[in-house]
């Protein structure tokens, strides 16, 4: 059950749907980053999470973090991935955007803090992703999934979906 001194964290948080629940609900102690303008609240930070330097962890980690392939990224985004030690020390460029916004956020959390996502659920099991899951095996346990399937939840987006909630364990 979360605390209205809870400290969450949504590291790409659109126009704001799962901040702005929050809020009304009189959490406040939220840190919201959105690196595309037109999108981007006026609580948020617009810049990139991924290359942000945080100084605090979090409670809570939650979102729908950006999921692209490589191949798609613009330039400035796969620059910014080249230089990233995290991306460089555990993915490559067959991996998929979505995986650096997952690593990062556990990385983040305080121990038996909870990332709970919403994403596509390839990376439960395609080769490319088996990185990320065996860190999540070492660092966290998965403590619930609720599988989608092809739901229309996103316009123009067609994938089968997962919300899950993982916790870092100490």
């Amino acid at each position: 059950l979360l605390k209205k001194k809870t400290k969450i964290l949504e590291p790409s948080c659109g126009d704001g749907i799962f901040c702005d629940e929050l809020l009304k609900k009189k959490f406040n102690h939220i840190t919201a980053f959105e690196i595309d303008k037109r999108f981007c609240p006026s609580y948020a930070k617009n810049q990139s999470f991924i290359s942000f330097e945080f100084k605090e962890k979090f409670d809570v980690v939650i979102g729908n973090p950006p999921y692209i392939r490589w191949k798609n990224l613009n330039k400035g985004l796969k620059i910014e991935l080249d230089t990233n030690i995290l991306w460089k020390n555990n993915f490559n460029r067959l991996c998929d955007y979505l995986y650096i916004f997952i690593l990062k956020s556990i990385h983040l959390l305080k121990d038996d803090g909870e990332l709970i996502f919403i994403t596509p659920e390839y990376w439960f099991k395609n080769l490319h992703s088996q990185n990320l899951r065996n860190l999540i095996i070492n660092d966290c346990y998965i403590d619930e999934i609720y599988y989608l399937n092809e739901v229309d939840i996103f316009k123009s987006v067609k994938s089968s979906f997962v919300i899950f909630k993982i916790i870092k364990k100490k």
